[in-house]
């Protein structure tokens, strides 16, 4: 038998929590060339709890997976904690990558929903056609993520282990169609 690990958290999720609470002011996140072009730990948090409870608002739940189509981008990062936090799986696409190998990754994960940035509008709208059953959002900006600042922002946070995966990373396909590497909590 192996080492046994001891982790003080059960998810990602609750590492980041754990971190929120150690440096709410310290800086998390700086986004060069962004209007918010930085965030603290607790700001950070904020926006991923509000984007969390939008996720569940439209209808997705623990195990789901959703794509992300983004080029590095303070969106992609908030979609992607909010969506480990409610116990989604994480599916991100290269978007540099081919058309048909984007509408292969989402149809083959069998991702719920599609999220990608603007500047990809182009590509997504050539196969969005073909995936029924998908729901696709365009993000402009972190305010296409965030609830208004009034609105209640709890919600029931279900039981995520170390162990419940939390991203599959498609690999790149040089014998064929991309391949999902499957990873869970304890992986990152």
């Amino acid at each position: 038998m192996g080492p046994q690990i001891i982790m003080d958290y059960n998810n990602v999720g609750e590492l980041l929590s754990k971190k929120v609470k150690e440096n709410p002011n310290k800086t998390f996140l700086i986004c060069p060339g962004k209007a918010n072009d930085e965030f603290t730990y607790s700001e950070f948090k904020t926006v991923v709890d509000r984007t969390a409870k939008l996720l569940i608002t439209n209808g997705l739940k623990k195990n789901d997976r959703i794509c992300l189509v983004f080029h590095n981008s303070p969106e992609f990062l908030i979609l992607y904690f909010a969506g480990l936090s409610i116990g989604l799986t994480i599916v991100p696409i290269n978007p540099d990558i081919a058309t048909r190998e984007i509408r292969y990754i989402i149809e083959n994960s069998k991702s719920k929903a599609v999220f990608f940035n603007d500047k990809l509008e182009f590509k997504i709208n050539n196969i969005k056609k073909d995936l029924d059953n998908v729901k696709i959002k365009k993000i402009k900006s972190i305010e296409d993520l965030n609830l208004s600042a009034n609105a209640k922002v709890s919600f029931e946070q279900p039981e995520i282990s170390l162990y419940d995966i939390v991203v599959i990373i498609y690999t790149s396909g040089t014998t064929g169609n991309p391949k999902g590497v499957v990873l869970s909590h304890l992986n990152l």
